[in-house]
């Protein structure tokens, strides 16, 4: 039988007066349990909304970033460890380190903290592209408050196929780097056919980042968008480092075909693949049989979401 809210208020406030004679080390093991049965994140995100918290700013090592406090991903990881993608971001700047020119693209750039690093090299030009407006506002005041050089540009749209198009754009209620592009809806483990839907603008690469004649590096992370982001730009097989992420559950949701992936990959002499970014990354001998491992991988992970995912690292 339901409990009515005059019951309710009345076991609340009970509750309230016999804590107070409760000694104070069973209080903070009450606390924690209390804690542990809701879940941090969840507590904070509620605070927050009680109280009209719309932003938070976190420091670490890439400076004080600025997010939402809804979001239990990045901005959450970020302020608990002060670190975020932190292979990635490695990865990026021992390849530019020392270049006298380089161009670094970063497409699904969320709220910068895979660009801040990078954009502390002088030499070196960054474009982000976000096309979510909430995390695109919070990427402009972060490369505003942490970058000096004045050498990223940022642009408010998807990089898919087609150009001067919209899409719609499923967005998830917790994780704000797990926004995504909604072009079918094949499997759906997380329940994304209920999160909210908008619409975002969409260009193709090509027809928004001209030829380059440097160090290229480019990292992808658009939440199974990938195929549709190489589709639509050829200037990716000029790059010489590309770090891509491959979801076979968030294609497979979408109808985006990996064979995109696969054929994009012979393009390049070295391969590697990154399970988690606290863990190294695994070599291979040679493309093949990096694209025989990510066959296997697709198989396997298509339907499922959980750990289903990892980053592909490739160089000429």
């Amino acid at each position: 039988m339901p409990i009515n809210s005059k019951v309710k208020g009345l076991i609340v406030r009970l509750i309230g007066k016999l804590f107070k004679y409760i000694p104070w080390s069973l209080q903070e093991t009450l606390n924690k349990k209390y804690i542990e049965s809701r879940g941090e994140n969840n507590i904070f995100k509620s605070l927050a909304k009680q109280y009209g918290i719309k932003s938070i700013v976190v420091d670490g090592a890439y400076g004080l970033i600025e997010g939402h406090p809804d979001d239990q991903a990045v901005i959450q990881v970020y302020g608990r460890t002060g670190k975020w993608a932190e292979r990635t971001n490695d990865l990026l700047l021992n390849f530019f380190d020392g270049v006298s020119t380089g161009l670094y693209l970063d497409i699904g750039a969320n709220i910068g903290l895979t660009t801040i690093p990078v954009a502390q090299l002088k030499n070196v030009s960054c474009v982000c592209f976000e096309p979510d407006p909430i995390n695109f506002k919070y990427l402009e005041r972060n490369i505003n408050r942490n970058s000096s050089n004045k050498n990223v540009t940022i642009k408010n749209f998807a990089i898919g196929s087609e150009s001067n198009t919209s899409l719609p754009f499923e967005v998830s209620p917790n994780n704000f780097g797990d926004h995504r592009l909604k072009i079918g809806s094949k499997v759906s483990e997380l329940q994304e056919d209920s999160w909210p839907v908008i619409s975002v603008p969409v260009m193709r690469l090509d027809d928004v980042v001209p030829n380059f004649d440097g160090f290229f590096a480019v990292k992808v992370d658009t939440q199974g968008a990938e195929p549709l982001v190489i589709s639509g730009g050829s200037i990716l097989n000029q790059a010489d480092l590309v770090i891509l992420e491959f979801s076979p559950y968030w294609m497979e949701r979408m109808g985006a075909d990996p064979e995109v992936i696969y054929k994009f990959l012979e393009n390049f002499s070295t391969g590697a693949i990154g399970f988690g970014e606290c863990l190294p990354l695994i070599e291979y001998s040679n493309i093949g049989a990096l694209k025989e491992e990510l066959q296997k991988f697709y198989a396997k992970y298509k339907n499922i979401h959980y750990n289903g995912y990892c980053d592909i690292v490739v160089r000429k």
